[in-house]
């Protein structure tokens, strides 16, 4: 081709505003294209196809001087994609071939119009506006071969930091009636490899092009002329992130949809021939979000919960949890009623409005927080746990409960602290720990010593799960969120605690040494002797009875001189049994003792009438004058009083067993110092009735005045 088959084309338009996002158009198949990138070696790996000049931009000018133009007519025409190119001549660059200009100040984001040319070899350089012909080429596209009856567009683009040459090869076939012709050309460095869909019937979105990659162009395809929206998915997972609206374009229109790059960000150009082009305006597609609530507010029973005053969540019982809610992410407050209350009104509580984020997930929590109620919101990160492991939080919502520990006592031997100084309304992070059974202990008042614990079952490996610390009316215990379920766990029963007390006289006569007392079948108190008492016997919670032998008799071969039938006791309660004599026998009396802390200044004192023979009694408080005021009336024999709080000090008491509000017998009490917990019996032996005071593990015997 001789430089005068050339005529200099305008190449100043108006621009648009930039796109937010960018998206190129087109299917599956592979366009051809030929690559003349200015420091590429090999062949073109991108979705468009074609042969790859594998040649090296060495920054000189072609001169163009060589003749090789063929019989036919091809058709060639520019589009300016260069933001670097721009940057540096921001009035356009100018394109020639040898020392002809061809193409003057063309502006970026745009196009020429086709230039009909003989068919041969052609070279061309790319220089600022006024800066040409001669020195150093911004871009010199090597020669290449323009075939007779065929049309090209050739692209300057950015690629790495240099400016690179685009061919493609544009169909020359006529447009079918009521048709467009489209394809997409990707040329933003900054976007990955895209899909690309029809998305006009939302409800039906189709696949159009996929894996479309960076500096590669999608075949040219018919299409009828309508409006059409494109969704281009960027992080390859079948929803498009950015929805590109592409007006009615007219029918036997051929467009190239150029995803383009620069400082502002990506933006989409469509290059509609004859030097027009128009920028597509695209909407990013709002993310989603997923928020589930765990209502952990007890006394605030079963509710229904609003936003943007719509019932979302209606009848929410108490310490139960929802399933996820995926909504489309961005602000949401919520107000909370009592389950069927006008929402008009005021709400029990509100949760203010928070941010919630796309590819985000969410636990909004109710709880009590003294009188009146709080909220909490949970993130919920998106971790898998390692093989064989679960993740697990806890959440400290125990109205009433101050700042607390949390320890590991699976191993007793070895109790870890797992959370110190948790504080309540706060949540830990998550501890990644194997799938086993646990127990765990809370510590309430920073001893380093658990004041409850709770056996927490295996859950399965791969099980993420919130552990909320909650009061309920019976005390504190934790609730186990997994999901929709929640698992109540209550605190493991504590002990029940029991001891003994002799004061069977006639076991004493029977076997001077003392007796053994077993229960099933296992030797409990051995050799325990007359008026003498043992400490508290830690057992689990379970039923027991109790069988009294001679000390050291066999109990398979011999008949117990007592046999304590079974009873229950209790979890964290107290309890004395007492041997005592009645009517020639022995016989057994269950005392139930109160652990309850006892005031400044002020005794504990449980009287017990277990004096064989002697009838109802009152016990009488006698003063200094010898006057006397009745403590207890119509005490029964084998029975006991309730515990009597008093103020410390020394006691004379008198037993009245006539009913006339006289002492029959006297006795002077011993000082009883503030916070004793004392139990006096009334027992009888040979020299008569006599009072033993049991305080712990001491007995002391006081004989009447």
């Amino acid at each position: 081709m001789r430089k005068s088959d050339f005529v200099k084309l305008p190449g100043s338009m108006a621009l648009l505003a930039l796109l937010s996002m960018a998206v190129g158009c087109g299917d599956d198949e592979k366009e051809t294209t030929t690559d003349t990138g200015t420091t590429d070696t090999g062949s073109d790996t991108g979705s468009g196809s074609g042969s790859d000049t594998g040649t090296t931009d060495t920054g000189t000018t072609d001169t163009g001087e060589t003749d090789t133009t063929v019989a036919g007519n091809t058709k060639i025409r520019v589009f300016h994609a260069s933001d670097l190119a721009n940057t540096a001549s921001e009035a356009g660059v100018d394109i020639y071939t040898g020392d002809t200009l061809v193409v003057d100040a063309l502006v970026y984001r745009f196009g020429t119009g086709f230039l009909e040319v003989p068919a041969g070899d052609y070279a061309f350089n790319v220089f600022g506006d006024g800066a040409g012909p001669t020195g150093d080429a911004a871009l010199a596209i090597p020669s290449l071969s323009y075939a007779a009856d065929a049309a090209y567009t050739l692209v300057a683009y950015d690629n790495d930091g240099a400016i690179a040459p685009l061919r493609l090869d544009e169909s020359t076939a006529t447009i079918g009636a009521g048709n467009i012709r489209v394809r997409a050309i990707h040329a933003a460095g900054i976007l990955p490899e895209v899909d690309i869909w029809n998305v006009t019937d939302a409800a039906n979105p189709a696949l159009l092009f996929e894996n479309l990659a960076f500096g590669s162009a999608t075949a040219q395809v018919e299409i009828p002329a309508a409006a059409y929206a494109l969704g281009i998915d960027l992080n390859n997972d079948a929803s498009p992130d950015v929805v590109i609206d592409v007006p009615a374009l007219p029918a036997g229109t051929s467009a190239n949809l150029f995803a383009i790059a620069d400082a502002d960000g990506p933006s989409i150009v469509a290059d509609l021939g004859a030097g027009e082009a128009v920028e597509l305006l695209g909407q990013e597609q709002a993310g989603e979000t997923n928020i589930r609530v765990f209502h952990g507010a007890p006394s605030a029973g079963t509710v229904d919960v609003y936003t943007g005053g719509s019932a979302v969540i209606p009848g929410l019982e108490a310490l139960a949890a929802t399933n996820y809610v995926t909504v489309p992410e961005g602000d949401y407050a919520f107000d909370v009623f009592a389950a069927g209350a006008d929402p008009t009104g005021t709400p029990a509580f509100s949760i203010p409005s928070l941010n919630y984020a796309a590819d985000a997930s969410y636990t909004a929590v109710a709880y009590e927080s003294g009188a009146s109620f709080a909220a909490l919101r949970l993130d919920e990160p998106a971790i898998e746990p390692a093989a064989g492991n679960i993740r697990v939080r806890a959440i400290h919502i125990a109205n009433g409960v101050g700042q607390v520990d949390i320890w590991n006592i699976t191993d007793p031997a070895a109790p870890a602290p797992l959370i110190v100084d948790f504080n309540f309304g706060t949540a830990s992070e998550f501890l990644e720990i194997p799938a086993q059974a646990y127990t765990l202990g809370l510590d309430v008042d920073n001893d380093a010593s658990p004041d409850l614990t709770f056996s927490i079952p295996a859950l399965p490996a791969g099980t993420v799960a919130n552990l909320y610390a909650i009061v309920g009316v019976d005390g504190p215990f934790l609730a186990g969120q997994l999901g929709s379920t929640v698992l109540p766990i209550f605190p493991d029963a504590g002990p029940t605690n029991i001891r003994v007390f002799h004061a069977s006289t006639i076991a004493n006569g029977a076997s001077a040494p003392g007796v053994d007392i077993y229960t099933g079948g296992t030797l409990a108190v051995p050799g325990f002797a007359y008026l003498t008492a043992t400490d508290y016997l830690s057992l689990p919670e379970d039923t027991y009875s109790f069988d009294v032998f001679a000390a050291g008799a066999d109990p398979m071969m011999s008949t117990p001189a007592l046999a304590i039938p079974s009873l229950a006791y209790d979890a964290d309660a107290f309890y004395t049994l007492v041997a005592y004599d009645n009517a020639g026998a022995i016989a057994g009396l269950r005392l139930d003792d109160s652990a309850a802390p006892i005031a400044a200044g002020q005794v504990r004192v449980q009287i017990v009438h277990v004096a064989n023979t002697i009838g109802q009694v009152d016990v009488l408080a006698i003063d200094g004058l010898g006057g006397a005021s009745p403590l207890v009336t119509d005490l029964n024999f084998a029975s006991a009083t309730g515990t009597l709080d008093i103020a410390a000090g020394a006691y004379t008491v008198g037993l009245d067993v006539n009913n006339d509000l006289a002492a029959d017998v006297i006795f002077t009490l011993p000082e009883l110092t503030a916070g004793a917990n004392a139990t006096v019996y009334a027992i009888k032996d040979a020299t008569g009735p006599f009072l033993a005071v049991q305080l712990g593990t001491t007995v002391l015997t006081i004989r009447p005045n």
